[in-house]
């Protein structure tokens, strides 16, 4: 089952009841904003699993710091992007 009229995330937890009632579910998101849907789906009586997804990483830790330069602290496009939807998705109301 999909729902399809959702706009946001306290419409998709109330959708999701009234397709579903009382069940349990895999609730898929990016990592970073998945705390704040789990209590709104959980106060509609379903039992919640968070499945985080698309965590970002630059890869594994380095070995020394005397390697480091200053492009590996500054922020690169793809952090000013993520920025930015979270942004918009903060001021529609989404998260």
């Amino acid at each position: 089952m999909i729902n399809t009229e959702a706009r946001n995330s306290y419409g998709n937890a109330t959708g999701t009841k009234r397709l579903l009632r009382l069940a349990s579910i895999l609730l898929v998101s990016s990592a970073s904003p998945l705390p704040r849907p789990v209590p709104l789906f959980t106060k509609q009586g379903l039992r919640v699993t968070p499945v985080p997804s698309d965590n970002i990483s630059q890869g594994l830790p380095r070995e020394s710091w005397d390697d480091i330069d200053l492009f590996d602290i500054l922020p690169n496009e793809n952090a000013f992007q993520n920025t930015r939807e979270q942004w918009r998705k903060w001021r529609d109301g989404d998260l």
